[in-house]
This record gives C-alpha cells, sequence and structure tokens, in this order.
C-alpha cells in the first residue's frame, strides 16, 4: 500500500513538472542538463543544474485557502576553462611589453647578402639546405 501512494506522489510530481509553465519549466531543465554534460565532458570538471521550486501561498482569504501558487526556475553552473597565465614586462614609462627590457634585440642587427639575395636576419631557418654530393 506504502509503495502505491509513493508511486502516485512520484506521478503527481513528474506531472507538475511536465505542465508547469505550459511545459517551459522541463524544456529549459532538459536543455540545461545537455550543456552541463557536454560542458563537464569538455573540461573534465565538475557542473551543476538546480531546479528551484517555489510553493507559496494562495491567497488570504478563506476561499483562497485551499490555493497554492507554484513557480520553478533553473540555473546551471558550467566548469571554468582553465587558461595560463601571460608573463608581461613592466616598462620604464608604465607600458607593458612581452620581451624583457634589458635584452638586446636578435634582428637589431643588418640584413646578411649572400651573392645577391639578401637575408633578414632570422630566415636563414627557412631556407632550403643544399644537398651534398
Amino acid at each position: 500500500m506504502e509503495d502505491e501512494i509513493v508511486r502516485s506522489q512520484v506521478q503527481q510530481f513528474t506531472e507538475l513538472l511536465q505542465t508547469l509553465h505550459k511545459g517551459e519549466l522541463i524544456s529549459e531543465l532538459v536543455g540545461n542538463f545537455t550543456q552541463v554534460i557536454e560542458a563537464v565532458k569538455t573540461r573534465k570538471k565538475a557542473g551543476s543544474l538546480t531546479l528551484k521550486i517555489e510553493v507559496m501561498p494562495g491567497g488570504k482569504d478563506q476561499l483562497e485557502e485551499e490555493l497554492v501558487q507554484i513557480k520553478g526556475s533553473t540555473s546551471i553552473k558550467l566548469p571554468g576553462i582553465q587558461r595560463g597565465a601571460n608573463i608581461w614586462f613592466v616598462l620604464p614609462d608604465g607600458t607593458l611589453s612581452r620581451i624583457p627590457p634589458n635584452q638586446a634585440s636578435f634582428f637589431a642587427t643588418p640584413p646578411r647578402v649572400v651573392g645577391q639575395t639578401v637575408i633578414q636576419r632570422g630566415a636563414e631557418y627557412d631556407l632550403p639546405v643544399a644537398e651534398e654530393a
């Protein structure tokens, strides 16, 4: 007998979820659940889905004592994206630079001339290597 009561209550609650806000709440709940699952799979961190059901008195006079107002809402907490920190150097004038201020520039020297070809510094690595015979 107790199992039947529990089953009936579960069925009533399920019907409430399906009909609350004309079915929009359960649609939102399912969509949010899918979004949390995908984010957890991608980011390998925990997320959460919250269903809030608010029950308020229906009225103040005697005729409305049997009434209640029910409203629902959902919220999600997606796992954060982990991003590493970047290192920046603060220059004397207060601006930021990715290059250390006391480091000599690799490209400050003039380009090298080989035959009639001008090779910019650093471009030597882009040239095809001649095979030995």
